[in-house]
């Protein structure tokens, strides 16, 4: 249950990501899997079998590609075992200032001027509606509901599984031909 400090932490919050929506301008460019030269990740990090699909993810994309992975993970980030994990970037709540902008760190990741980004999640968080609304980056894919707003091109699908959805972006990216 949500505390009512945290709501209208969350409401204030919700009010400076709006208004920073409104002025976001890009320009919005489809990409080939194989074109990508930069490439952001954003998924829920609480379930472990996420970060797996990740991994496989990475696969579709071309080994020189510099790819910035970012989990989010809900609550306390001492309860996550992601220890040894220097390839990933974890965030939490404590990332965000007190009225839910994010810090310094998270900034940076949505001013970078991405080829795509991913959006991977079955939840909603803020956090992730946040950063991938506000992000830079030139395509945003995903699945279809929750972040859907934020998205370019998103997957309609009932099914949550992330392999699935994994799979469906893959297959659709693969065929884009871009000239």
């Amino acid at each position: 249950m949500m505390t009512l400090i945290k709501k209208i932490r969350l409401l204030i919050g919700q009010f400076f990501y709006k208004r920073k929506l409104k002025k976001l301008r890009r320009n919005v460019k489809a990409i080939n899997l194989k074109q990508v030269e930069t490439a952001g990740i954003i998924f829920e990090a609480n379930d472990t079998e996420n970060l797996k699909q990740i991994k496989e993810l990475r696969k579709y994309l071309p080994d020189e590609a510099q790819v910035i992975v970012v989990g989010y993970i809900e609550g306390d980030r001492k309860n996550f075992s992601y220890i040894g994990d220097k390839v990933y970037n974890y965030i939490s709540e404590v990332d965000f200032d007190f009225f839910m902008r994010p810090k310094p760190e998270i900034k940076d990741f949505i001013k970078r001027k991405l080829d795509i980004l991913f959006v991977l999640s079955n939840k909603y968080f803020f956090a992730i509606d946040y950063i991938s609304g506000l992000s830079k980056a030139a395509f945003k894919i995903g699945k279809s509901g929750i972040y859907e707003k934020n998205l370019d091109f998103f997957i309609e699908t009932k099914i949550k599984d992330l392999d699935y959805i994994i799979l469906q972006i893959t297959n659709y990216l693969s065929k884009l031909n871009m000239e």
